[in-house]
């Protein structure tokens, strides 16, 4: 936040829009829930004289346009395969100022996971267009005008960020919590998208204690010490790559990234990509296992 203030001197508007955008990144923020519908037909209002209705019907999610057209969504689940998750989402997800339709596509986990497939209101074309990506418990974070959603695979969440890019939601950051597995460090793993190009261009490894309620990206790097009397330096996560240079025990290194072992490498835990800055600053591999937090 220090850095957005460096004078109190009149604005340009390019100045101000930057402004803007730092502290909508720094700013915490509040994760809002579609509305949870949960009787149907559902019966809203699209756009100015236009209403739709959403109903099952012979199993099937269809909706009444406006005009007399019918869309059908997919298949619906059965009463009791859903449990208690709404079977129907309601909001405007992509800030564009229409809402779109979110049904349920699944129910997992003893009822902690709920999917959806998600279901963008074109207003020109006057017909929904299904999102590329199914929605886990999905949320709104109006503030950064992102959707948050989460996948659960075992004992790990992962959890996506999508924000607006070109006026189409994109994947903007990826936290998956739990990185290194089953060493039980408490980490997380970012991969962060810019929209500028939607190419990953930064990855980091965060502490699991960093707050969820912040642009993910504005998050430090966390620390670590090297536990092991010596620990060899790789260019490339793989045991055959090993440079000449090493770090020894009590020395700090920050986290970057982090690589699972593939087949054929028995490097337990596989491996962190580590910055180090000594004499001179060093970025390379080290077997995860190696550091203490």
């Amino acid at each position: 936040m220090r850095n957005c203030f460096k004078a109190l001197v009149p604005l340009s508007c390019r100045a101000f829009a930057l402004l803007a955008g730092c502290l909508a990144l720094n700013a915490p923020s509040v994760a809002v829930d579609a509305k949870h519908v949960t009787r149907l037909p559902y019966i809203y209002s699209l756009q100015r004289d236009h209403v739709a209705v959403v109903e099952v019907l012979k199993d099937t999610w269809q909706v009444k346009l406006p005009g007399g057209g019918v869309q059908s969504l997919g298949e619906a689940l059965e009463d009791d395969e859903r449990g208690a998750a709404a079977p129907l989402l309601v909001a405007d997800f992509n800030y564009d100022g229409y809402d779109d339709i979110a049904v349920l596509a699944g129910v997992g986990y003893s009822g902690a996971m709920a999917t959806y497939w998600l279901h963008l209101w074109e207003p020109t074309e006057r017909k929904f267009k299904k999102f590329s990506s199914i929605l886990g418990n999905p949320t709104l974070e109006p503030l950064r005008k992102a959707v948050i959603t989460w996948e659960r695979d075992g004992p790990q969440w992962t959890c996506t960020e999508y924000r607006l890019r070109n006026g189409v939601l994109s994947t903007a950051v990826v936290r998956e919590q739990n990185a290194l597995r089953w060493l039980n460090v408490p980490l997380d793993q970012l991969t962060i998208y810019p929209p500028d190009s939607g190419k990953v261009t930064d990855s980091r490894i965060v502490s699991a204690e960093a707050p969820a309620n912040v642009a993910p990206e504005t998050l430090p790097s966390a620390t670590a010490k090297i536990g092991e009397t010596k620990v060899w330096l790789h260019e490339q996560p793989n045991p055959a790559a090993r440079s000449g240079m090493y770090l020894i025990k009590g020395d700090t290194v920050t986290l970057l990234d982090y690589r699972p072992s593939r087949d054929g490498d028995k490097t337990e835990y596989g491996w962190l990509f580590i910055r180090f800055e000594g004499k001179k600053k060093l970025e390379k591999w080290i077997p995860a296992g190696s550091v203490v937090n």
